[in-house]
């Protein structure tokens, strides 16, 4: 009888942790690890920047990965998933714009775990992220890194 008790109980603490781990704050909008800066002035290389980082779960299997795509008007999509000391981690992002060798406009998207400070369930995470822009420049790369390692880049060169 003890034993039930104590593998209810158990039971009782690994779904209040889950749940904990996936609650989302009560305010309207609220998305996790979203991320906005958008530049609005004309002649920026980089215009309507939007990163929203997903929800979490445990990874049983995984990579950090990333995939950069184009679209008409340099419209840039980005996806992907990293992995996080716990799946209650949200993403966050931002981006530079140097100038790189023959006149190729660089930006690097840079994405970091930021921990929410509750109680979670005890796995490695497995977080998505998707993400779009406008690139207002003919030659560019994008770079994407995770924690300092880059995890995806691509290259677009019009003449």
């Amino acid at each position: 009888m003890e034993i039930n008790k104590l593998f209810v109980s158990l039971i009782f603490v690994t779904v209040v942790s889950i749940s904990a781990c996936t609650q989302q704050p009560g305010f309207p909008g609220y998305q996790p690890g979203t991320q906005n800066n958008t530049t609005p002035s004309t002649g920026a290389v980089v215009e309507n920047y939007v990163f929203n980082g997903g929800t979490g779960s445990c990874a049983s299997q995984g990579s950090n990965s990333a995939t950069i795509e184009r679209f008409a008007n340099s419209v840039i999509q980005i996806s992907g998933q990293v992995l996080t000391p716990n799946p209650c981690h949200e993403l966050v992002a931002n981006y530079t714009v140097e100038k790189g060798y023959n006149d190729i406009d660089v930006i690097t998207i840079n994405i970091l775990p930021e921990g929410r400070g509750e109680a979670c369930v005890s796995c490695v995470g497995l977080v998505p992220f998707t993400g779009s822009f406008r690139a207002n420049t003919q030659k560019f790369s994008i770079i994407i890194t995770y924690e300092g390692q880059v995890i995806g880049q691509k290259s677009f060169i019009n003449l």
